[in-house]
């Protein structure tokens, strides 16, 4: 029989959720919650404003370092000691690392006394150890592009010192480069002490000034210069001046110095001293002119030195800010949707539906109503409130056309707690069902906690349903006739009996309810809450039809399952739903565009 009841339930229902449903309800759960947004973006720019207010301007000053690579083994003498060059871009990615090394940075903290400097900024340092860390979180170097400049870069919070600490390290990193190449190092030395003395006189600087000529004869130079005991033309010339010495010496005992051989041998000898005094000054030459050209071929210098900047480099204050706004923005954005996605609690046709009920429709919020004392004004407000008459007749058309006439007569109004409107639901669908032209007798069974009466303003609400049920009173005695409608009768709930339940389940409940049948077209029973109170449960049997009121967003989707189970398993009975306090605005579907062209129209017929 249930099925027959729901055959055309379907037909009368808010029409099927939009395409965009989805992202309607995510843009209204958004706006729902925009002042909880808004608060909190607000927050974020305030407390970002605060949080970089209390940070320096840091500025950044940048210096420009050549490194060009050169041919350091020009020439071929063996006295003259060179490194081999690094290939490829290992080459300048070790210049870099040099550049930031511990030493570099280390004479620039002692040049700068930057142990000083760093404590006026706040810092802990006690040493140039503690400068030498401070600056090295400060200090930056690349090379620029494929070009073979290296770009020094250091942060202060004094754009002067910015500047003077960049072409510091930079001034020393080229200093120190230098001293590599022209003089024996210190840690040589140390490995090698025995030999320091040696290694000191065949540094570069060392041999240049050995090679002056006005201070060292030509057998000085032979003996001394490895280049010019080596030469293959003067070994030559050693060894013909060695025989002509051996034949003067053997002729010497025969002939005297005029003899011709004599005189020939000599000639001949002198001429090789001169040749030989000349080739080792042509040696001397080469080796002094490859010595001086290390000096001025220049292949590692400062090319452009710091400028003090103007502006801070950091922090980006704007951008920093901006960015934390808009990121506040999104997470809270998507807090929020992702907190309707958590939300399970009954809100829209779709949670009813999914409960296997049927969906009468939505009651608008009435924040007048929020008093019990202001009850009474449901009825002036039904007459009044264009809005809400229509939404009651929806839920009135939904409801007869839900169920044949003959099977929809007895109808109860429940709910799964208190304070979800069910009494407010129940007296304006009676209303709504007598001004149809209906005679509708709405009965207040809730004689744990009566409110009927409050709603029509009842004078001898004292005598009503458990008058009736205990044998007090007939029926016809304590119903009593609305003046606003002669078709709407109310039977008040009476005295409060000691065990409501028995009453309810009792057969004098059963014939009290036959003899009411016969004489209205719909009865309708304001019941307690069926979560923990079981009185609705003996009257359900009894009923065609069961209007469980939701209030909206205040019961969990598993409360509502367990309500529908209770009030479901009774036999012949067909459970519906009006969701009640709606805010329709609330939710992306076609209900919503409906009522808010609806508003537009009435608003605009208003003015």
């Amino acid at each position: 029989m249930n099925e027959n009841l729901n055959y055309n339930t379907q037909d009368y229902q808010v029409g099927d959720k939009d395409v965009g449903a989805d992202w309607h309800a995510s843009l209204q759960s958004v706006f729902r919650r925009r002042w909880f947004i808004l608060t909190a973006v607000t927050a974020v720019f305030c407390l970002s404003v605060l949080i970089l207010s209390r940070f320096p301007d840091v500025y950044t000053a940048s210096t420009s370092v050549l490194v060009d690579r050169v041919d350091e083994d020009a020439n071929n003498y063996k006295e003259i000691l060179l490194p081999m060059s690094e290939q490829g871009a290992s080459y300048y990615e070790t210049k870099v690392a040099l550049l930031k090394s511990y030493p570099i940075l280390e004479k620039t903290a002692a040049e700068l006394n930057l142990v000083e400097h760093y404590k006026e900024q706040g810092y802990k340092v006690i040493n140039n150890q503690g400068a030498v860390g401070v600056l090295s979180r400060k200090i930056s170097a690349h090379v620029m592009g494929r070009t073979q400049i290296i770009k020094v870069s250091v942060e202060d919070q004094n754009p002067e010192m910015a500047a003077k600490i960049s072409d510091a390290v930079s001034n020393i990193f080229v200093r120190e480069q230098w001293r590599e190449r022209f003089f024996v190092s210190d840690q040589l030395l140390q490995w090698f002490p025995d030999e320091a003395e040696t290694l000191q006189q065949n540094s570069t600087i060392e041999q240049l000034q050995k090679l002056d000529t006005n201070k060292m004869d030509v057998n000085e130079l032979s003996a001394y210069l490895p280049s010019v005991m080596k030469d293959s033309v003067l070994n030559t010339m050693k060894q013909d001046r060695m025989k002509i010495d051996a034949e003067l010496e053997e002729l010497s005992k025969r002939y005297t110095q005029e003899h011709p051989k004599m005189k020939e041998l000599n000639a001949r000898a002198g001429y090789l001293e001169q040749e030989f005094d000349i080739q080792v000054q042509k040696i001397v030459k080469g080796l002094k002119a490859g010595l001086s050209g290390q000096f001025s071929v220049n292949n590692i210098k400062v090319i452009e030195n710091a400028i003090a900047p103007t502006d801070p480099t950091s922090p980006k204050r704007f951008l920093i800010v901006v960015t934390a706004t808009f990121l506040s923005l999104i997470l809270c954005i998507w807090i929020s949707i992702f907190m309707e996605y958590l939300n399970r609690s009954i809100r829209t046709e779709d949670d009813i539906k999914s409960l296997g009920i049927s969906f009468f429709g939505y009651l608008p919020l009435l924040k007048d109503l929020a008093k019990s004392e202001e009850r009474s004004k449901i009825t002036d407000l039904l007459h009044s409130d264009i809005r809400l008459n229509d939404d009651l007749t929806a839920v009135r058309v939904n409801l007869l056309f839900s169920t044949p006439a003959d099977l929809g007569k007895l109808i109860m109004c429940t709910s799964s707690i208190p304070g979800e409107g069910k009494t407010t639901v129940a007296a304006m669908l009676a209303s709504s069902l007598a001004d149809s032209g209906l005679k509708v007798l709405l009965v207040d069974a809730d004689m744990r906690k009566s409110t009927v009466h409050q709603v029509f303003k009842l004078d001898g609400y004292q005598n009503g349903l458990s008058s009736c049920l205990t044998g007090a009173a007939q029926a016809k005695d304590v119903i009593q006739v609305m003046d606003s409608n002669p078709l709407l009768h109310v039977m008040p709930s009476g005295k409060r009996p000691t065990n409501p339940v028995i009453l309810l389940g009792s057969k004098t409940m059963d014939n009290l309810i036959a003899e009411l049948s016969e004489d209205y077209d719909k009865i309708i029973f304001d019941m307690p809450p069926v979560l923990h109170i079981p009185d609705a449960m003996f009257l359900a049997e009894k009923m065609h039809v069961a209007l469980i009121v939701f209030q909206e967003g205040k019961i969990h989707s598993k409360i509502g399952k367990q309500i529908v189970a209770k009030v479901g398993n009774r036999k012949n009975i067909l459970v519906g739903s009006v969701i009640n306090q709606a805010e329709l605005e609330k939710h992306g579907y076609q209900a919503y565009q409906y009522y808010h062209k609806y508003h537009k129209y009435y608003s605009s017929s208003a003015s």
